[in-house]
This record gives C-alpha cells, structure tokens and sequence, in this order.
C-alpha cells in the first residue's frame, strides 16, 4: 500500500469518527477556553481563524472574543488558479465583523472580494482545521493541500491544531517532509509539540 492509499484510508476512518462526536457546541467552546488561556493567544495580534465546516470545531467563538479584544482577525478564501475547477491557492482577508463573508467555494463562509488580504508574520496565531491529529503536532487533512503549502509560506507564524480530543491519535500516516503545528488544543487540554512556540 502507498502512503497516499494509506492517507486515504485513514483519513475516511477519521472523518467517520469525527461526525459521530457529540455535543459538539458545548466542546467548541471549551477548546476556545483552553486556548484563550495559552501565551501564544494572548500575544497574537492576528487571529487566522477558519470557518468551520461540517463536523469542524467551530471557531465562532474565537472570533468573536478577538473581535471583543481589538485583534485583526482573518479568516480564508479559496482563489482558483487560471479559472480551473479545483486548482486553487488560500489567501487569508482581514474581516471586521461577520457581515464581511459571504457563502463560498464548498458552501463555506468567505471574506467579501473586497476585504483586504493579509500575511502572516511572527505575531499571528493560525487555527488550522484537520481530520486527524497526534499530540506532538503531526496533521492530516483534507487532502487539497491547502494549508500545507499556506504554512511553507509563512514559517514564523505559530500554528495550533483546533479539534476535539476525539480526532487525536497515538499515530497518523505521515511523510518526512510533513510539517508539525506548535501545539494542539482540544476541549481537554493544550497539548506541546516538539518545536512548541506557545
């Protein structure tokens, strides 16, 4: 078996579990809590949050506590590349409130065309959405690849996994060039990854 067959794979068992997670509302907010708590939080002037989809951890109420506490927020919009269906790369637009997105690519929450797009840098804090975890910051998503080539991009900002203690597991299928997030915050707790910047 490859490891992009054994990705897959993994990656339908994991979606599987994810959407048999139950109250999910009331675990949303409670990983927002545990996050709010870390000094990788408090120090962001920049909030890149997503939208969540489907059976995500929602980031509603991280971005509505950065919006309380002045902070830019951001959140992504999908650009297709040459107009062709499903080539595409991710930007990040500031947003001063929720009125400032639209319904988008896959039906997700969007900024506007007209919101400004905004870089990364050392004082940001990126949510980073995935189907699978482990504790030490190893990733799987969706495979579009989306955020993997975002994060290459942008080095010096710190990225935390957002997601339920369920999507976290001792092991994921993964490659030597995969890169691991700063730490991972779920409704139990904040979990440090080797390289650790929270």
């Amino acid at each position: 078996m490859t490891i992009e067959e054994e990705k897959r794979l993994f990656r339908k068992s994991a979606l599987k579990k994810r959407a048999e997670i139950t109250n999910r509302e009331e675990k949303s907010a409670q990983i927002a809590k545990n996050l709010f708590d870390t000094k990788a939080y408090k120090n962001a002037s920049m909030i890149f949050a997503y939208m969540a989809y489907r059976s995500e951890a929602d980031t509603m109420p991280v971005i509505e506590h950065a919006f309380a506490e002045q902070k830019c927020v951001a959140v992504p919009r999908v650009v297709l590349l040459d107009g062709e269906q499903g080539s595409g790369k991710m930007v990040f637009c500031r947003i001063m409130s929720l009125d400032d997105c639209v319904k988008g690519t896959y039906g997700i929450l969007e900024p506007k065309k007209d919101c400004q797009v905004v870089r990364a840098d050392e004082n940001s804090l990126i949510l980073v959405p995935g189907c699978a975890f482990t504790r030490d910051g190893l990733r799987m998503g969706y495979g579009g690849g989306y955020y993997d080539r975002y994060l290459q991009m942008y080095k010096e900002a710190v990225t935390v996994g957002y997601a339920f203690e369920e999507q976290l597991f001792d092991a994921i299928p993964s490659e030597a060039h995969d890169r691991r997030l700063d730490f991972v915050v779920t409704q139990k707790d904040c979990y440090e990854a080797e390289y650790s910047r929270m």
